[in-house]
């Protein structure tokens, strides 16, 4: 189960969060989004791979990268996830957010 998403820009900004488990909203989603771009970077240069999974104890963290260069980052119940289905989720979810905030992004 998806517990919260986040789509990020390609500086490392969170352009858009939400958290499907209750209505607070974080106030540290700016933090969090720096967070996963430094360690998404740094796997990508130190270690020449892409980082996909953060898994802790009870949640894993599925980061995906569009053809776009946006990020998203799903949080998610530590469970058997299938990793096709978050892609395609993934895939579709920042599809229609930049389809819908296309003008807005291009300023």
């Amino acid at each position: 189960m998806i517990k919260e998403l986040m789509i990020i820009n390609q500086a490392g900004i969170a352009l858009f969060y939400h958290n499907f488990i209750n209505n607070e909203k974080s106030d540290d989603e700016q933090s969090l989004a720096s967070y996963f771009d430094i360690i998404c970077r740094f796997t990508k240069h130190s270690f020449k791979e892409s980082l996909r999974t953060l898994e802790l104890d009870s949640h894993i963290f599925f980061f995906y990268t569009h053809k776009s260069n946006y990020h998203l980052v799903l949080k998610c119940e530590n469970k058997e996830f299938k990793k096709d289905i978050l892609e395609n989720i993934s895939e579709m979810i920042i599809d229609k957010f930049l389809q819908k905030y296309k003008d807005v992004l291009q300023d």
